[in-house]
């Protein structure tokens, strides 16, 4: 058995390192875990205005960035099209066509295994929902602060926007993919047993070196699963080929 990080950079000290699944070494089985991959592709900020769908650029007006609207690529419309799904007047939507082509080129990576995506976002009917995500879920972050302004501090904040699981998950199905399960993170970890680690311990129970980063790094576990935490905010999906799909613990009922 073997752990591979796929990178185009790499950022951690795993030793099999690769920048694209083609340099990793088949074998007879894989699992492959994308832990908030589809939501760094470059995406697209598209606004309904009346019958007409737009795109918004990214230009400059008195040395300052702003946005300008364009009529739409004829691919964006044909992307909701194709999806059944109607933005209404005034709607902005963010969407990135490397979703599920980015998916599909890990679908043929895996001959047998599994495939476990972490990430923000929702099926395709519930994110592009007009009410709830009227102005779209583009968002700017920078260490643990969020805006919504896309344009200010260039090159200081990650931009990012929630996916559309939808387009996993069929692209997986029609490459021969199952699906196992799709939820919330929190219920994912709470099935696998993750709070029988040694960080939900009590801290008394704990020998620490270094007590403070010792209650750090149970907040962090601890936001993990907790329902005000990301364990809430992010999706689990798992999707497998080849292998049983019935009887894996993530699928075991809490309650």
């Amino acid at each position: 058995m073997s752990f591979w990080g796929v990178d185009r950079v790499q950022r951690s000290r795993i030793a099999n390192f690769a920048t694209c699944l083609g340099d990793v070494p088949s074998a007879n089985a894989q699992l492959v875990i994308c832990n908030e991959l589809f939501d760094a592709l470059p995406f697209s900020r598209l606004v309904m205005r009346g019958d007409e769908l737009h795109e918004l650029w990214v230009t400059e007006r008195d040395g300052e960035l702003d946005w300008s609207e364009h009529e739409a690529e004829a691919k964006y419309a044909d992307y909701f099209a194709g999806r059944g799904i109607e933005l209404h007047d005034g709607q902005f939507a963010d969407i990135s066509l490397d979703w599920e082509s980015t998916y599909e080129e890990i679908c043929r990576f895996v001959t047998r295994g599994l495939i476990v995506t972490f990430d923000y976002g929702y099926p395709g009917k519930q994110l592009f929902s007009g009410r709830p995500r009227h102005f779209g879920t583009a968002a700017a972050y920078s260490g643990h602060q969020v805006s919504r302004d896309l344009l200010s501090r260039p090159g200081e904040q990650d931009l990012t926007a929630h996916i559309n699981f939808s387009d996993l998950q069929c692209a997986g199905e029609r490459n021969g993919f199952t699906t196992l399960f799709f939820d919330r993170q929190a219920k994912f970890l709470l099935a696998l047993g993750a709070t029988e680690h040694e960080l939900f311990r009590p801290l008394d129970e704990l020998p620490a070196d270094d007590p403070l980063l010792l209650r750090e790094q149970r907040e962090e576990a601890r936001r993990l699963v907790l329902p005000d935490g990301i364990g809430e905010d992010i999706r689990v999906l798992v999707q497998g080929k080849g292998v049983a799909v019935e009887g894996w613990s993530f699928q075991r009922k809490l309650f």
